[in-house]
């Protein structure tokens, strides 16, 4: 009985370090301010590590719906784009750099909000947060 809950023990533990190991070498990284002007454009860098796991994942850009933690993809490297952002928005990704960059133009106030730079097939695993405030002149806006 005891041998067995050492075994028990050993494996939770070896269990436990391999995802804090998984996610260490996974974690994106990336601004979590980003701030721009109104009819201008904004450039976002979202590192990760170029593994070859990460190197063949989709791709993503996100904008989080208010008050939930729901995710509406924007662009991803699965050839999506949401008709709202057609013509201004790009995500191009470098997998020998470990590198996805997005690229959002046109920038007007109703673009203010949280976002998600992330990898994988589902918006809520593997992401990095950021905000994006706009200005106009003087006056800065953000949520």
């Amino acid at each position: 009985m005891v041998k067995d809950t050492n075994q028990r023990t050993r494996w939770k533990i070896t269990l436990i370090f391999t995802m804090c190991l998984l996610q260490a070498v996974s974690a994106l990284k990336g601004p979590r301010l980003v701030s721009g002007e109104a009819g201008r454009e904004i450039t976002i860098r979202c590192h990760y590590a170029p593994l070859s796991i990460n190197k063949h994942q989709r791709k993503y850009w996100c904008r989080l719906k208010p008050m939930t933690s729901v995710c509406h993809t924007i662009v991803s490297t699965n050839h999506y784009t949401d008709l709202h952002y057609h013509g201004r928005v790009t995500l191009v990704d470098f997998p020998q750099n470990g590198l996805f960059v997005v690229r959002l133009s046109q920038l007007s106030l109703d673009d203010v909000g949280h976002y998600r730079c992330g990898i994988g097939n589902q918006n809520n695993i593997l992401f990095l947060n950021m905000n994006l405030t706009i200005s106009t002149g003087m006056a800065v806006f953000q949520t």
